[in-house]
C-alpha cells in the first residue's frame, strides 16, 4: 500500500454501530491520518443521524448498506451478541475488520469466525481489547516477559463499575462479558497459559430483574500453576468518584507489579462536594483530538493493514478470554468448579 517516494493512501473505514464506543472510534478514525472515515451506521436512526452529521460523514441504517460504500475496513461496535453476523459479512465481502470485546458471546460462533478469516488470510482481523494499548498494562506485561518479577504466582483483579452502566446494559450483558473479560484477556496475555478450571460465585438482588448478578467473584487455575482471582461488581452507586474502580496485580516469586485504575492523576471536586477522578488514559480529549488507549488501538489496527503486519490481538486470543469468561458463569450458575 505504500512505497518509497508514494504518497500514502488512507484505510477507507466503514464503522457499525454509533453507541458511546462506536461514536468514540468514529472520532478516533476520523481524526487519523492512515484513515478516511467514509460511512457511519446504526439501526437507532437519531444515533446514526447525530454521528454522521457531527463528522460530516454519511450514515445509514442498515449494516448491508455500509458495503455499498468504498471501503477498506469494517469496525463493529455493536452488543456481542450481533458481533458475529456482522464479522462474518464483512470478511465474506473481503474487507479487514476491527470487532469491540467480546469477540462473541458464543463459543461456536468464535471458532466460525476464525475459520472464516483463515479462508482470507490477506485480512487484518483483530479483537479491541482496549488495556493491551494502555501503558499500564503493557509496561506491566513486558516486565513479566523480561522476568523482571520471577516466576509467576497468582493474578488478583478488580473491575467494579457504577450501577449507571449495568442500567444501561444489563439486558443484554453481564459483568463478566462488560468488565471481567478485560482482565481475564489481560491474564491470559501475561501467563501466556490457558486456564485449566474456574470457581465462582455470584449474587442477585439489585438487578435481579435483568437476571444478571450484582457481584461476582472468581478463582482461576492455569495449566501452567498460575492462579488467579477476580471480583467484578456494577452497583457502585451512581455518585462514585470514578467510572471504574479497579486493580490489577501480579505477584512472582521475586515481585510484584501493581495498576491502579481510579485515580488516574486528576481529582476533581463539583459543587456538591463529591470528588470525581475523570478518564485521563483510555479516550481523553487533547487539544480537540481523541488520544489515549482508543487512540492507540485504532493506530494499530490501521498500521496492521498499511504495512502488512500482523494484529496485536488476533481472533484466537479474543475467543480464549470468551471462554474464560463464560466458564466462570457456567460455574457461578451451577454452584460447582468448571474444568476447561
Amino acid at each position: 500500500m505504500v512505497g518509497r517516494g508514494a504518497v500514502m493512501e488512507k484505510v477507507r473505514i466503514g464503522i457499525v454501530g454509533t453507541g458511546m464506543i462506536g461514536e468514540l472510534h468514529a472520532l478516533a478514525f476520523a481524526q487519523s491520518p492512515l484513515a478516511e472515515l467514509v460511512v457511519v451506521c446504526d439501526s437507532n436512526r437519531e444515533r446514526a443521524r447525530a454521528v454522521g452529521e457531527k463528522l460530516g460523514v454519511p450514515f445509514v441504517y442498515d449494516s448491508l448498506e455500509v458495503f455499498n460504500f468504498p471501503i477498506d475496513a469494517v469496525v463493529i461496535c455493536l452488543p456481542e451478541h450481533l458481533h458475529f453476523a456482522a464479522t462474518i459479512e464483512a470478511i465474506d465481502r473481503g474487507k479487514h475488520v476491527l470487532v469491540e470485546k467480546p469477540l462473541v458471546s458464543d463459543l461456536e460462533e468464535g471458532k466460525q469466525i476464525i475459520q472464516k478469516a483463515k479462508e482470507k488470510p490477506n485480512l487484518k482481523v483483530m479483537v479491541g481489547h482496549i488495556l493491551r494499548f494502555d501503558p499500564r498494562y503493557a509496561q506491566a506485561r513486558q516486565m513479566v516477559v523480561e522476568g523482571k518479577i520471577g516466576k509467576l504466582s497468582h493474578f488478583y483483579a478488580r473491575r467494579n463499575n457504577r450501577i449507571t452502566d449495568a442500567l444501561r446494559i444489563a439486558t443484554r450483558s453481564s459483568p463478566l462479558m462488560y468488565l471481567g473479560v478485560h482482565d481475564l484477556d489481560l491474564m491470559l496475555w501475561c501467563s501466556g497459559s490457558r486456564a485449566r478450571r474456574v470457581f465462582a460465585l455470584a449474587n442477585f438482588e439489585v438487578l435481579k430483574e435483568y437476571g444478571v448478578p450484582d457481584t461476582i467473584l472468581g478463582l482461576i487455575e492455569f495449566e501452567n500453576g498460575i492462579l488467579g482471582s477476580i471480583e467484578l461488581s456494577w452497583i457502585l452507586p451512581k455518585h462514585h468518584p470514578g467510572a471504574i474502580d479497579g486493580i490489577f496485580e501480579i505477584v512472582g516469586t521475586k515481585g510484584m507489579i501493581e495498576v491502579r485504575v481510579l485515580d488516574q492523576g486528576l481529582r476533581v471536586i463539583s459543587e456538591d462536594g463529591y470528588w470525581m477522578y475523570p478518564d485521563t488514559m483510555h479516550w481523553p480529549i487533547l487539544h480537540g483530538y481523541l488520544g489515549g488507549d482508543l487512540h492507540r488501538e485504532v493506530e494499530a489496527f490501521l498500521r496492521c493493514i498499511v504495512q502488512n503486519i500482523p494484529v496485536p490481538v488476533t481472533l484466537e486470543e479474543g475467543l480464549e478470554a470468551v471462554r474464560l469468561a463464560i466458564a466462570l458463569e457456567e460455574s457461578y450458575r451451577k454452584g460447582k468448579e468448571v474444568l476447561l
